[in-house]
């Protein structure tokens, strides 16, 4: 089964934002090349980003599982101004290129294990009846068992490393089948899905958050199943830690 991964980039710094945006958006290029199961591919998008469009056209033309797409910046950045701006109209341009029949999602200043692409072609071909999925466990940095405040997230304790990467990590699970991660990184779904990702203002809740609602909303909970293997790596958490 082939996996399409969408990456909306924008390499600016915003409040909050990690460092050296650039080496980490071509590493997390490179954690998608490196999938063991390559029957994937890889579309970036670039919100407005120079940057991000010089990098491609420099490191990643050549490779043929990247396709890259531009779309003109007119709005405010995220996170920036009294007034929230969540950002999400670049994926669904993105969307557009996606050859995949199942589409998911990264951050660029995240990671991929190699085994990702394969995990996510097991479970959607067991799952041929459904729709919509979202991740039920993840990799946070060690530093996520010290700061955590909330009861709806467990820490496991085992620690690994993690080849490409610094310091330590655990995997985190939500505690219970009500509580899902509706992260951006955490959806994935058929890629002719009907609900579209929109910009989000001035609200209490993000860009992906209303995907995923949608996504749940459209199709119903029995469309829907949870990931039980953790494959993504999230590597920045404001305030918290930066690798």
């Amino acid at each position: 089964m082939k996996i399409s991964f969408i990456m909306q980039s924008y390499l600016g710094e915003y409040p909050g934002s990690r460092a050296n945006a650039d080496i980490k958006f071509i590493r997390a290029v490179n954690s998608f090349l490196d999938q063991t199961h390559k029957d994937s591919e890889l579309i970036i998008v670039s919100d407005g980003c120079e940057r991000t469009h010089q990098i491609y056209y420099d490191l990643f033309k050549s490779e043929d599982r990247v396709k890259y797409v531009y779309v003109d910046k007119d709005t405010p950045n995220m996170y920036e101004g009294e007034t929230k701006y969540y950002r999400g109209f670049p994926r669904q341009i993105a969307r557009s290129l996606v050859t995949g029949e199942v589409t998911t999602y990264m951050d660029s200043d995240d990671f991929l294990l190699p085994s990702a692409a394969k995990i996510l072609s097991n479970v959607w071909e067991q799952s041929s009846d459904k729709t919509w999925a979202l991740i039920d466990r993840w990799y946070d940095n060690i530093a996520m068992k010290e700061a955590i405040t909330t009861a709806s997230v467990i820490v496991e304790n085992e620690t690994r490393t993690v080849k490409g990467l610094e310091s330590e990590w655990n995997i985190c699970r939500m505690s219970h089948p009500t509580l899902v991660m509706q992260a951006t990184w955490a959806i994935s779904h058929r890629s002719d899905a009907s609900p579209k990702w929109k910009d989000v203002v001035g609200e209490s809740y993000s860009e992906d958050t209303l995907f995923s609602r949608t996504l749940i909303a459209d199709y119903g909970l029995g469309a829907g199943f949870l990931i039980p293997f953790a494959y993504y790596v999230r590597c920045h958490y404001s305030k918290l830690w930066d690798y």
